[in-house]
């Protein structure tokens, strides 16, 4: 944080903090990393002159996670926000014109010379599939990827739109969030972003619980989908109020003209509301949180779980996890650096060469696991969600195919058919589980068989955090694999 900005936020405190900590620390830029291993890549560049802080803690989703205070007072005071784009945060972007308005934005998704892939299509993926502009095999736009019913390659283009494209006898949810209620009534809002409503519709299944916790989100989900696919959705304008009934009620959202609708809930007498919902509700955030009580103050969920990163089918867009090819981080590397010598250019040096030192190791490493996955090439496996293409890309080894669409969706029991017999015909015998999920879903898909589990770990949420979590990332997934695949 530099002089100005202290001096605006504690005025009265600006300039004995200016001359006990010295301007080299004064002037350092506080910088914003929204995922673990971009902060460790920034935590490269800063190496000796100061740290990044990180948005999005390790072990939750960042493709709807709902802010802390802590961390939105963090984007307020950024000079630097790196993140990795629309398609892995599309809550984050609205926030620049807000919350983080005086922060210097870096897309890494749009800095020149990143390879971007567009992701792969149905359980099984096709032969180089997803390794060129990866033009849709079926001739499907990316777009329809969230729904389960594409997962079938029988030419049923048209099933996912004729069955909730447009807000009705949607058959699945696609976020789900479970809350601990202490007042009578509350506010859910839906916000334009951008100038629009990301849907005009949306549908609620609300159901009350004296057991707020994780499980219980779980254990409601089979009957949170067949109320939010069936006939009996009340309509709700914008304004109106929803009362659940105690075996749960389905409400259809409709927005009003305004760019803010609210919509009241009636929570008299209950303790806990788990809430499965047909869009992700951080989509429809501009700068207001999507739950409030009567006070005003924003409710965060208990426990949350998206269903299938359906955001890419209101955006489209592309498979965001860029920083698991090690040849885009050898070049945002470069950006990172780049930037924060405009912004701070009495270091810009030192980010200079921490950079050059930072893409040798990461060069070493790039080498080391080229040698260490030699023995995979041309193994097949299986991966828990389609997070690991670019790894794939990049070193010359092949998944053939993953459980959930999305990195907290739930297979539907077509998905799972269609990959039990590619798991029995092709004679696969590794699948790749990831630390934070059950392997409860594994095992549904081959029952009877006992596939060798490894884990793999796209995110580092074990790790800790700083300079050398990316290599170690980096060398935990190579080596992951390997003992999987050669078990």
């Amino acid at each position: 944080m530099n002089p100005k900005q202290l001096k605006r936020l504690f005025p009265a405190l600006a300039l004995p903090m200016i001359l006990s900590s010295g301007v080299l620390k004064a002037d350092v830029p506080n910088v914003v990393a929204d995922i673990a291993p971009v902060h460790s890549l920034i935590s490269m560049v800063m190496k000796g002159i100061g740290e990044p802080q990180l948005l999005i803690p390790q072990n939750a989703s960042p493709h709807h996670y709902a802010m802390r205070p802590s961390e939105a007072k963090a984007l307020q005071e950024a000079n630097l926000v790196v993140y990795l784009g629309h398609d892995m945060t599309p809550w984050l972007e609205p926030l620049f014109e807000t919350v983080a308005a005086s922060a210097e934005p870096l897309d890494l998704s749009e800095v020149d010379g990143v390879l971007q892939l567009s992701y792969r299509e149905g359980p099984v993926f096709g032969e180089h599939e997803g390794h060129d502009d990866h033009d849709d095999h079926e001739g499907h736009d990316h777009e329809e990827e969230g729904h389960d019913d594409h997962d079938d390659h029988e030419g049923h283009e048209n099933e996912a739109h004729n069955d909730g494209e447009e807000g009705h006898g949607a058959g699945e949810f696609e976020w789900a969030g479970i809350f601990s209620v202490g007042d009578s009534s509350h506010t859910w809002l839906m916000q334009k972003v951008g100038g629009d409503y990301a849907d005009p519709t949306m549908r609620l299944v609300l159901m009350p619980t004296d057991s707020p916790v994780e499980e219980t989100m779980h254990s409601l989900e089979e009957t949170a989908e067949n109320l939010i696919g069936g006939d009996s959705c009340d309509i709700i304008e914008d304004g109106e109020s929803m009362t659940p009934l105690a075996a749960g009620s389905c409400f259809e959202l409709h927005v009003g003209g305004g760019n803010d609708s609210s919509f009241g809930i009636d929570t008299a007498g209950i303790t806990g509301l788990v809430v499965y919902a047909q869009h992700v509700p951080t989509e429809f955030e501009r700068d207001q949180h999507y739950l409030k009580d009567s006070a005003g103050t924003d409710i965060e969920p208990i426990a949350q779980e998206g269903g299938g990163d359906h955001h890419h089918h209101h955006h489209g867009g592309n498979d965001p996890h860029m920083w698991l090819d090690p040849e885009n981080a050898l070049v945002w590397l470069d950006a990172i650096a780049s930037e924060l010598g405009h912004i701070d250019p009495e270091n810009a040096a030192r980010y200079r060469a921490n950079a050059n030192t930072a893409k040798e190791e990461i060069s070493h490493e790039i080498h080391h696991i080229e040698d260490h996955l030699k023995s995979v090439q041309g193994k097949g496996f299986l991966v828990f969600h389609d997070a690991y293409q670019y790894f794939e890309n990049r070193f010359g080894i092949s998944a053939t195919g993953s459980i959930s669409i999305g990195d907290a969706s739930k297979p539907s029991p077509k998905r799972l058919q269609e990959l039990k017999h590619h798991f029995e015909e092709e004679g696969i015998h590794c699948v790749l589980s990831e630390p934070q999920y059950s392997s409860k879903l594994i095992d549904s898909v081959f029952g009877g068989f006992k596939p060798h589990i490894g884990v793999a770990d796209p995110i580092g949420v074990d790790l800790e955090l700083g300079s050398g979590l990316y290599l170690e990332l980096l060398e935990n997934l190579a080596s992951g694999i390997a003992q999987c695949v050669n078990h």
